[in-house]
């Protein structure tokens, strides 16, 4: 579900909903996982194709929100805007990560029952994170009497004499710029 206002001065609001039913997934083999020799090749959890997608994660939603304020030139536009992606932080669980129980000096602990398994270890795994973005969109116009441009990307409005071009560069503090 979406929903945007325009406002006076060129401010705009807007917001999302979304819902995601939960991904099939196939469960790990647990007692093969364990097997030492198994492991020590795999390095990580058996998955057992016998239950082939039989469960399911939990479903996710999120609430975005965006405002944008506009400024318009006579050959160009500028568009500054803050977003906010999954506002109430909602995390949805998805399957445990199955790793082996190591000790102090990083090796696997042989189960004290069964030495031909390692011990293991479930971690929990979720997913959903509030995440910020600050962005800047800066569009402007060319006007040339060719209605072509060397690469093709450039389309024509109605007169056909002049070409639009946008540049957006958003910045990320979780995720900065390589």
């Amino acid at each position: 579900l979406t929903a945007g206002k325009k406002i006076k001065k060129n401010w705009e609001l807007g917001i999302r909903w979304r819902f995601s039913s939960g991904l099939p997934f196939t469960p790990y083999n647990e007692q093969l996982t364990a097997l030492i020799p198994i492991w020590n090749v795999n390095n990580s959890a058996v998955v057992d194709y016998t239950r082939l997608n039989d469960q399911r994660s939990d479903p996710f939603h999120a609430l975005d929100m965006r405002i944008d304020k506009k400024w318009f030139f006579k050959r160009w536009s500028l568009n500054l805007f803050f977003d906010i992606q999954n506002v109430y932080g909602f995390k949805s669980k998805t399957q445990d990560i199955l790793n082996v129980l190591r000790d102090s000096n990083n090796q696997p602990i042989i189960d004290p029952n069964d030495p031909t398994r390692y011990l293991l270890k479930k971690i929990p795994n979720e997913q959903g994170t509030i995440l910020p973005t600050i962005g800047i969109i800066i569009e402007y116009k060319k006007t040339s009497s060719n209605t072509t441009s060397k690469n093709n990307t450039s389309v024509p409005n109605k007169q056909g004499n002049a070409f639009f071009y946008t540049k957006t560069t958003t910045h990320n503090p979780i995720f900065p710029p390589l």
